[in-house]
């Protein structure tokens, strides 16, 4: 849960972004309403950890391609 949570706030995903992402797991397909991550199983867990680290991997790949002096938005 730590982990998962340390690489979210590395993205800076909001507690909205969160809430979302919990309820794209597929064992949450058609949930109604925001997920807590404390209500997720280890299975879920690992799911999310995976997506999260895919996302830092394109993150990093992108900083990669900014030229020096230049931002990430331009």
């Amino acid at each position: 849960m730590r982990y998962a949570r340390a690489l979210a706030a590395d993205l800076g995903l909001s507690d909205e972004e969160r809430r979302e992402l919990a309820m794209m797991l597929p064992s949450r397909s058609g949930a109604t309403g925001p997920v807590s991550w404390r209500d997720l199983t280890v299975e879920e867990l690992a799911i999310m950890v995976h997506w999260l680290n895919g996302a830092m991997k394109v993150y990093e790949l992108l900083r990669l391609r900014v030229a020096p002096g230049e931002t990430m938005d331009g």
